[in-house]
């Protein structure tokens, strides 16, 4: 698989986890809110990078998954 392809691949994972994360108890004022930042988009390089590493070292996919949506989330609401 050529990197391009790898990366689109990786990002689509990481958008649909974050939309999972998103769908929760809070009122929705908030989770509009949540939505508006986290789904403006962006490249998902960070958690690209690291879901690779973990692949690489055979790590579990849906446990690095969620490490990587709380460090998108930490980043995006730090800009």
């Amino acid at each position: 698989m050529q990197m391009k392809e790898k990366l689109a691949e990786l990002k689509a994972a990481v958008e649909a986890r974050l939309s999972q994360l998103m769908e929760n108890d809070a009122p929705q004022l908030l989770r509009d809110s949540m939505a508006y930042s986290l789904e403006a988009g962006g490249k998902r390089i960070r958690p690209a990078m690291n879901l690779m590493a973990n692949e690489l070292l055979g790590g579990d996919r849906e446990e690095a998954l969620d490490l990587d949506c709380a460090i998108e989330m930490i980043h995006t609401y730090s800009l």
